[in-house]
């Protein structure tokens, strides 16, 4: 049998320790010195270890060890995911390299190749090969056990991080035959750790000294790790300028050797940092790069981590389906033995969660990415689940537990001295004191937040949007109407359409205030289409969407307002219906239907193409307007190029319904019910329908009714003065009136009849059916028990349906 092969015996190991084992110079043994009786046995300690190891034997391997070694339990694991991927273990020129003593303790350093296969390839195995080993021994009744056994580089990362500077050196001559890519691969995963935990000066020390060892060996691929760990850490500092440098350094030493993995991980961070900035275009192109790598290689990790970001972006631009789609496969491309990358994923799901509205749910994954997070102690996902959940309680109105979860997140965020995540701490904080009207703080920290994010050139669309909203509850419109522009533009050239929506319906309402009713119009317009573009991208089933919808009616309401002031009650009836209708076709598209099934292959890319040509087209014009300078020339061909691209799309909507009938109205672009075919909705002439519209700061109210046959329908339209929150706390009164029998009901009774039946009675003469559209916090209420008069009931007056 070779020595090459696996170490059969102690007997045999004592004969042939020339060839394979040996106890190089730097030994703690004097020249000519004998070995102790101790060292001959700690030699036999490792001997017998590694044998063991070779026959994949673990039970006897583990009683090699002390029971009460630190890191017993984890070897254990690492040890029986190695044996159960590996098989046909060979053990290499062993040898002990440092052996030294001291009582009844000992280390000693190990350098060893193992081979092995892998079970599932049958190729050689990539777990072991040429490796320095670490090993720390403890004398337990006359017998050495082992106390700790790890990577020599490791543990010298270890070393070379505790130390001061003025140390290193002499620590790193000392270890001279430790210096290498392991070495550098460890620094770095050192540095790495330091930066989870928020510690960026430590760790940005150890990345420069990593890429200082990985220059001295020649060592392109571990230079380009350290720079891209580097640009990390300035990411996460929101130093976004340093970072890109550095990252494109990575990039560019990984492209000149060819390394595809790294090319990879420096495209995924790039785009990571252009998305930061706003640049979704861009971010989203070297996403798709580096994606492609990442397939071609197999890489699994490298899918994982660049799908858990698409879906960020695609979450951001209101694409919901597909940023889910994204996390989901994120998720289940994750290791198990990942959890701070399962971590960051259910973080981001709850997040998407969030903006749908369904908060129970979102605070759910919220709450399980927290408690991986801090179980790792890894405080930028920490900061981030604390900042989320803040979010959420304020979203559904619970400002002082959102506080504290946002000050929580604040916290953690000065620790970490980044700059930007603090601007977007401020900016959520400012928001909650904005929904308990406390505008003066609110403002205060609106504004803290943009000076921050305009320091470091971030694009939030969002603070600008908050800030119009602030001067125009303070009463300054014309600073209102200039953040709210401000943050159109920002969401536009950021291809934000969440932003969009809420910008636009913020400049809506301010252009209502100073009286410009047609730019109010507008800009409301430009709200409900981007809301429409939105609508086929909400998973789930009904409920998912309607919580979407509820929290979208602001522009179509304001709509509804706008035509009843005008008398234009058919227009104001279609906003009205378009906006309830919304929600049932969000209902049969996403719960039941799918839209594009009938359309073929070729079909749906080609309504891809046009789609993205107009969308490409949208955000050059836009990015041309806003710079110092625009090009006339070049906006000149850019807007004839997207009428162009237009009429294209039109052509090809027009042929497709031709082919496909059936899809308009699955996508909810059939037509508004009409005033004329009201018609057929009233049975006669002794019935009326009424159709409520409920906005925050009033409740709009359409009657119609026809009278002989064959006379046209008369339609009316009323603003009710009352608040939403009121209407709500009015109708619940009443049900929690009836529901526990209360005498006094009735004055809750008659109270909502004289203000939701009465504004009509004229209209209602001589009717006996009433056909009832609820809206709202109305589908709660029981039309039938309203009261016109003491101990009468509207449903003795009228069939109410």
């Amino acid at each position: 049998m070779s020595h090459v092969t696996c170490l059969r015996s102690l007997l045999l190991f004592l004969s042939v320790a020339v060839a394979i084992f040996s106890l190089d110079k730097s030994r703690s043994l004097a020249a000519g010195q004998e070995p102790s009786p101790d060292e001959a046995l700690l030699r036999a300690v490792v001997s017998r270890y590694f044998d063991l190891l070779a026959k994949r034997d673990l039970d006897d391997l583990l009683k090699q060890w002390s029971a009460k070694a630190p890191d017993l339990e984890a070897r254990r694991k690492e040890l029986q995911q190695a044996f159960a991927a590996n098989d046909h273990v060979e053990v290499r020129n062993l040898t002990i390299r440092k052996l030294s003593l001291e009582g009844d303790k000992a280390s000693a350093q190990v350098a060893i190749e193992i081979t092995a296969s892998d079970v599932k390839t049958r190729r050689p195995s990539t777990t072991f090969g040429k490796m320095n080993r670490a090993m720390e021994f403890v004398k337990e009744s006359g017998a050495w056990k082992i106390a700790h056994e790890a990577s020599a580089e490791e543990d010298l990362a270890a070393s070379l991080a505790a130390a001061p500077n003025a140390k290193r050196k002499s620590i790193i001559e000392d270890n001279t035959e430790l210096r290498g890519p392991a070495l550098t691969r460890a620094l770095i995963a050192r540095g790495n750790r330091l930066r989870t935990q928020g510690n960026f000066p430590e760790a940005l020390n150890l990345y420069q000294f990593a890429k200082a060892e990985a220059e001295r060996a020649g060592d392109r691929a571990g230079m380009a790790t350290a720079f891209r760990s580097v640009g990390t850490a300035k990411r996460m500092q929101g130093d976004y300028t340093a970072a890109l440098d550095s990252y494109r350094q990575s990039l560019a030493i990984d492209e000149a050797s060819g390394n595809k993995p790294g090319i990879a991980a420096a495209l995924n961070s790039l785009a990571g940092t252009e998305y930061l900035e706003g640049e979704f275009v861009k971010a989203l192109e070297v996403y798709e790069r580096s994606l492609a790598l990442n397939v071609e290689l197999g890489n699994t990790e490298g899918m994982s981590n660049v799908l858990n970001n698409l879906g960020l972006i695609y979450s951001d631009q209101g694409n919901y389906l597909k940023s889910l789609e994204s996390f989901q496969k994120s998720l289940a491309l994750t290791a198990a033995s990942d959890k701070l990358g399962i971590a960051s994923t259910l973080l981001n799901i709850g997040d998407l969660y969030r903006a749908l509205g369904n908060y129970p749910l979102a605070i759910e994954y919220l709450r399980k990415s927290l408690a991986q997070a801090e179980e790792l102690n890894a405080k930028p996902v920490i900061w981030k689940a604390w900042q989320s959940i803040g979010m959420a309680q304020r979203d559904r109105g619970d400002y002082a537990q959102a506080l504290d979860s946002l000050q929580r997140a604040l916290l953690i965020l000065n620790s970490l001295r980044s700059k930007d995540r603090i601007s977007s701490i401020l900016n959520e904080i400012g928001a909650v004191y904005y929904g308990q009207r406390d505008y003066v703080h609110a403002f205060e920290f609106f504004r803290k937040s943009l000076e921050l994010a305009q320091e470091i050139g971030v694009k939030n669309p969002a603070t600008f949007d908050n800030l119009a909203r602030v001067y125009e509850a303070l009463g300054n419109h014309g600073k209102a109407l200039e953040f709210a522009e401000l943050a159109g533009i920002s969401a536009r050239a950021s291809d934000q359409n969440e932003a969009l929506w809420q910008a636009c319906t913020t400049a809506g309402q301010i252009y209502l205030s100073l009286n410009q009713r047609d730019k109010a119009r507008q800009a409301f317009a430009e709200a409900i289409r981007t809301i429409d573009t939105l609508r086929n991208e909400v998973p789930g089933g009904e409920s998912e969407v309607e919580e979407y919808f509820e929290s979208k009616v602001a522009p179509y309401t304001a709509m509804i307002g706008l035509f009843v002031a005008e008398n234009n009650a058919p227009e104001a009836l279609a906003y009205a219906e378009r906006a309830k209708g919304r929600v049932i076709l969000e209902v049969l598209r996403s719960g039941r239907v799918k839209p594009n099934k009938a359309m073929t292959t070729q079909e749906r890319q080609q309504e891809r193409d046009l789609t993205g040509a107009l969308v490409a087209l949208n955000t050059q014009i836009t990015r041309e307007e806003i710079r110092d300078k625009p090009d006339a020339a070049r906006l000149s061909d850019l807007s004839a190029r997207l009428g162009q691209a237009r009429l294209d799309r039109e052509e090809f909507q027009m042929g497709l319904y031709a082919a496909h009938p059936e899809l308009k109205t699955q996508r909810g672009e059939a037509e508004v019910l009409r005033v004329d075919q009201a018609r057929d909705l009233l049975r006669d002439e002794k019935s009326a329908l009424l159709e409520y519209a409920v906005a925050d700061n009033q409740v709009y109210l359409f009657v119609l009714t026809k009278d002989a046959a064959g006379s046209p329908i008369d339609l009316r339209a009323l603003a009710l003065p009352i608040k939403r929150s009121d209407l709500a706390a009015r109708v619940e009164k009443f049900r929690q009136r009836l529901a526990n029998h209360d005498l006094d009901y009735a004055e809750s009774a008659a109270d909502l009849h004289n203000l939701l039946i009465k504004p009509v009675a004229e209209q209602l003469r001589n009717k006996t059916t009433i056909v009832i559209v609820p809206d709202d916090i109305l589908w709660d209420l029981p039309f039938q028990a309203l009261q016109p008069a003491p101990n009468h009931y509207l449903i003795e007056d009228y069939a109410i349906s």
